[in-house]
C-alpha cells in the first residue's frame, strides 16, 4: 500500500507539472513568488491525490454483495453513483457501487461505510474547523478566516448548516446520555442491571450498551460539587426573537490536608476540569440536563455530601435546585455570586435614592465591603433604610 501510494504521488505530481501554464515560471523567481505559486498548487495537488487514492481504496476494498440491514435479503447492484464531498483540500468527487434492496427497504453504497464518508456533504475535518470558529464568532465572520487557512469557498449560510448539523448530532447524544444516566441513578444501590427475556420467567444478563450517549455513571468520587446556574436572553435568527439561553457549570471538589500556611481546617481543590451544559428548552427539561451533568461529575457518589449552588438569586434556580440536585445525606448550600450581589446592591440604591450622587455615596462603601465583610453590612444598611421610611 505504501509503495502504491508513493507511485500515485509521483504520477499526480508529474501530471500537475505538465499542466502548469508557462506564465507561472516567470513568477517563480523570488522566494515570495515561489511561495505564492507553491501555495496555489499545494491544495490542487492534495485534492487530486486524496481523490485519486480514495478512488483506488474504493476499488481495493469493495466488499462482496451486501445484505439489507432491515430484511437481510441480498441486495442488487444497480449502478455506479457519484458522491461529492467538501474537504480541507477542496471538493472531491468519486463514483462508487450502489445497491438496492429487492424488497424496497432502501439502498446503500458499501464504500461509504468502509471509508467513513457519512451522509453529510462535508468531511469531518471541515465540520470540526467551522464549529470551533462558530463557538466565538458569528457565522458571517468565519468565511474569511477559513478561506485564508484552506482553499475553501464557504459563506455564512453554508457554515450555519454545518454547525447546525453538528449541533443536532451532539444534542441527540446529549439526550441519550441524560436518559441513560437518569435511569442508572434511579436504580437502587447494589441492584444489577437486568432485563427480562420475553416469554421467559427469569431475568437475563444485561447486554452492554453500544448506542451513542448510553454512558454509565463515572467512578468519580468528589467530596463536594459546585454547580453554577444562570440564564440570559439571546437573539435568535428565526423570527428575530429573543429566547432565554440557560447554562450550568459543574466542578467537583476534593478535600485535601491543609498546608502549614492554610488558615482553614480543610482545603478544597478541583478534582477535574469543569464541565458545562446549555439549553433553550423549558426549565424542567433544562434541569434534567443539569442533573445529568452533575451525575457525570460525581453527584451520585456516596462521598459527595455537599452541593454548592451558585446563582443570581432567580426564583427558578433557587426553588428547583433541591428537587434536581438534592439527594439523601447531602447538604445544599445556595450562594448568591458576588457579581450579581453587586448588581442587586446598585439596583436597590438607584431605586431608593433620587440622585446619582446620593446613590454612589450610599452604595460605593458597601460595594467595597462586600469583598471583605460579605453581605452583613449591606443587609444592615438596607434594614436601616427600610425602617427610616417604612411606608416607602
Amino acid at each position: 500500500m505504501v509503495k502504491e501510494f508513493g507511485e500515485l504521488v509521483v504520477q499526480e505530481a508529474l501530471a500537475l507539472l505538465n499542466r502548469l501554464p508557462p506564465i507561472l515560471t516567470t513568477q517563480m523567481i523570488t522566494l515570495e513568488g515561489i511561495e505564492a505559486v507553491t501555495r496555489q498548487l499545494t491544495p490542487i495537488f492534495g485534492q487530486t491525490l486524496a481523490q485519486g487514492w480514495t478512488r483506488k481504496t474504493m476499488q481495493i476494498r469493495e466488499p462482496s454483495t451486501p445484505h439489507c440491514l432491515k430484511c437481510a435479503m441480498t441486495m442488487r447492484k444497480v449502478d455506479y453513483r457519484s458522491i461529492t464531498k467538501l474537504g480541507m483540500l477542496g471538493t472531491y468527487q468519486w463514483r462508487r457501487a450502489y445497491y438496492v434492496c429487492p424488497a424496497g427497504d432502501g439502498g446503500l453504497a458499501p464504500p461509504d461505510a468502509l471509508l467513513a464518508l457519512g451522509r453529510q456533504r462535508f468531511t469531518t475535518a471541515v465540520a470540526q474547523a467551522v464549529t470551533a470558529f462558530a463557538a466565538t464568532l458569528r457565522f458571517d465572520q468565519i468565511p474569511p478566516l477559513i478561506n485564508t487557512l484552506v482553499d475553501l469557498e464557504l459563506d455564512g449560510d453554508t457554515i450555519r448548516r454545518v454547525v447546525e448539523r453538528v449541533g443536532n448530532v451532539a444534542e441527540a447524544d446529549e439526550q441519550a446520555t441524560i436518559t441513560a444516566l437518569t435511569a442508572e441513578a434511579a436504580r437502587p444501590e447494589g441492584a444489577e442491571a437486568e432485563a427480562t427475556q420475553p416469554g421467559t420467567a427469569g431475568p437475563v444478563a444485561a447486554q452492554p450498551e453500544s448506542q451513542p450517549g448510553a454512558h454509565r455513571l463515572p467512578a468519580l468520587a468528589p467530596d463536594a460539587l459546585v454547580v453554577s446556574v444562570d440564564g440570559a436572553m439571546a437573539p435568535f435568527r428565526a423570527g428575530h426573537t429573543y429566547h432565554e439561553v440557560k447554562v450550568a457549570v459543574c466542578r467537583p471538589l476534593q478535600r485535601v490536608s491543609p498546608t502549614p500556611t492554610a488558615s482553614a481546617a480543610s482545603v478544597w481543590q478541583p478534582l477535574q476540569e469543569s464541565g458545562y451544559c446549555l439549553g433553550v428548552e423549558p426549565r424542567p427539561a433544562f434541569w434534567a440536563r443539569v442533573r445529568a451533568h452533575a451525575l457525570q461529575h460525581g453527584l451520585a457518589s456516596p462521598t459527595c455530601t455537599l452541593v454548592i449552588l451558585l446563582g443570581d438569586g432567580a426564583d427558578w434556580i433557587w426553588r428547583d435546585a433541591d428537587e434536581y440536585l438534592g439527594k439523601l445525606g447531602s447538604l445544599i448550600i445556595k450562594i448568591l455570586d458576588i457579581f450579581h450581589a453587586r448588581e442587586h446592591l446598585w439596583a436597590y440604591a438607584r431605586s431608593y435614592f433620587d440622585t446619582e450622587i446620593a446613590c454612589k455615596a450610599w452604595a460605593e462603601p458597601l460595594n467595597d465591603l462586600l469583598d471583605t465583610d460579605r453581605p452583613g453590612p449591606i443587609l444592615a444598611a438596607i434594614t436601616t433604610s427600610i425602617h427610616r421610611f417604612p411606608g416607602g
